[in-house]
């Protein structure tokens, strides 16, 4: 069994039941799972971390950004969500208005997350078609939501390993992303003339490696650099929209970004 399965088969387990919200981890975790998603993977090196219990929560905590008026991670608190924090990992779900997430963070330093599709929640939670004027149409695949959650990801990243003083390995992998489609609904951004669809169900990508200090426009590419990366998964091969991409990233790491 890999670690990543060891770690899937962890997370499902349920809460236990004096934790609140809409529902316990495990089933958060299987409402995710059944419709697109992505998986966030953060190794330390090169030694793990030594945390004790009571420094977990605090840590994310310390080391979450907040860029759309909301932390990310989300941290469990409050109405739609919950956390506990066990001997060796603390964890947090949440599940409102377009985001899901389960995450844990290891006495190690390993933190794994799993995130549903903005684009899937907002108009079908089976994540399977949702239904317009024009009638059934595609899932698809947000470019710049997935610039601005994978810029979140770097950005947590980079406050983690500037905190513990080691360098992060961060993986992502896309699921269920076969016959997905590239499509943009934000007004005046990056049209596509031709469709783009992924063939494959899951698309991984190359592991980037994060080092403590750096600064928003390192971490930030490496980001931007990743969106480019599932966009070519998609057969998409043009230049044109990085620049409108990193246009938007600025944007969106200043607070002033409109759609």
């Amino acid at each position: 069994m890999s670690r990543d399965d060891l770690l899937t088969m962890q997370l499902v387990e349920r809460a236990p039941e004096h934790d609140h919200g809409p529902a316990g981890h495990g089933e958060i975790l299987e409402k995710i799972r059944g419709i697109g998603h992505f998986v966030v993977t953060m190794r330390p090196h090169p030694a793990p971390c030594s945390y004790l219990p009571g420094e977990l929560a605090e840590a994310v905590s310390e080391c979450s950004v907040s860029y759309r008026g909301y932390t990310h991670p989300h941290l469990g608190s409050g109405r739609y969500g919950s956390a506990r924090t066990t001997d060796n990992y603390a964890e947090a779900c949440h599940d409102a208005f377009g985001h899901m997430s389960v995450w844990r963070f290891y006495r190690n330093g390993q933190f794994k997350e799993y995130m549903a599709l903005m684009e899937d929640i907002a108009h079908d939670p089976r994540g399977v078609r949702f239904e317009s004027s024009a009638g059934p149409r595609p899932r698809y695949l947000e470019p710049t939501w997935t610039l601005f959650a994978i810029s979140e990801v770097f950005a947590f990243a980079s406050n983690l390993a500037t905190s513990t003083g080691k360098r992060y390995d961060v993986s992502l992998t896309f699921n269920g992303m076969r016959d997905r489609v590239l499509d943009v609904r934000i007004g005046g951004r990056i049209g596509f003339y031709t469709e783009y669809k992924s063939r494959e169900d899951i698309i991984g990508l190359e592991p980037a490696a994060v080092v403590p200090r750096l600064d928003t426009a390192l971490h930030g590419g490496i980001a931007l650099d990743k969106t480019l990366e599932i966009l070519r998964r998609f057969g998409w091969e043009g230049s044109a929209p990085r620049e409108t991409l990193a246009y938007d990233q600025e944007m969106f790491y200043a607070k002033a970004w409109r759609s």
